[in-house]
């Protein structure tokens, strides 16, 4: 974001055309943040225009294009039980 001397956020208005059902869930997610849909729709677009993952994400994320279906399913129940009894 552009921002002026006085560290204020320039802003420009602009619309555009969503689907009905897409705008009842960015109201929703708004009022649960107590937030304007602007300000909510502003920060998810700077959330996916600036988030750069790190490099463990990075690797990750290969290993899952690498290894498909080979992966292990993650059970959280069985954790659960794990960490119980260890402690």
């Amino acid at each position: 974001m552009e921002r002026d001397a006085n560290t204020t956020v320039r802003r420009e208005h602009t619309g555009f055309w969503i689907s009905t059902e897409l705008m009842e869930r960015i109201r929703s997610r708004a009022d649960k943040e107590k937030i304007s849909v602007d300000r909510y729709v502003e920060r998810v677009l700077l959330d996916s225009e600036y988030y750069e993952p790190n490099e463990t994400t990075l690797a990750a994320m290969r290993e899952v294009v690498e290894k498909g279906k080979d992966l292990e399913e993650f059970d959280l129940e069985k954790l659960r039980a794990r960490l119980s009894r260890a402690m």
